[in-house]
């Protein structure tokens, strides 16, 4: 689908249902907004803010029919599982690609040590690792540490 530049002038433009000024720029808000994706209130270098998660909060999450992510900001995300079970996730871009690291469930991390851990993920990402690659590599290491003192 090829884009291009469309300029409007809300003054010249003509409604035919309507001779009204305000009943035209409202007609073009609506073009604007919902056939071309833009919105002329919001500017483009205004952000989104992710609302800061709370133990009150979590508490008061319920369950769906399908998993949903509650974010807490900066790749902190709770998954909240159809069976009530919620789960930490840190998700974060490497080498363009999408991927995120599960670390723990709720009532067991709380929410202090989950930003402390994620801190953690996003240092070793900086650092030019994938946290999600190095999760394999601590648990072989893990089991063959294990394995060794058995013996």
């Amino acid at each position: 689908m090829e884009k291009s530049l469309v300029i409007i002038n809300i003054d010249s433009c003509s409604v035919p249902w309507s001779t009204r000024e305000s009943d035209q720029r409202c007609v073009l808000l609506h073009v604007l907004r919902k056939h071309l994706g833009l919105n002329p209130f919001r500017s483009t270098n205004q952000r989104r803010v992710a609302m800061v998660l709370t133990d009150t909060g979590i508490k008061a999450l319920k369950p769906r029919h399908t998993r949903y992510l509650v974010t807490d900001g900066r790749g902190l995300c709770l998954e909240v599982l159809p069976s009530g079970k919620l789960s930490w996730l840190y998700r974060y871009r490497f080498n363009g690609t999408t991927e995120k690291v599960a670390f723990g469930r709720y009532p067991d991390m709380s929410l202090k040590s989950a930003r402390q851990q994620r801190d953690k993920l996003a240092t070793l990402l900086m650092s030019g690792e994938s946290p999600a690659a190095q999760k394999p590599l601590a648990k072989w290491a893990l089991s063959r540490n294990s394995k060794m003192t058995v013996k």
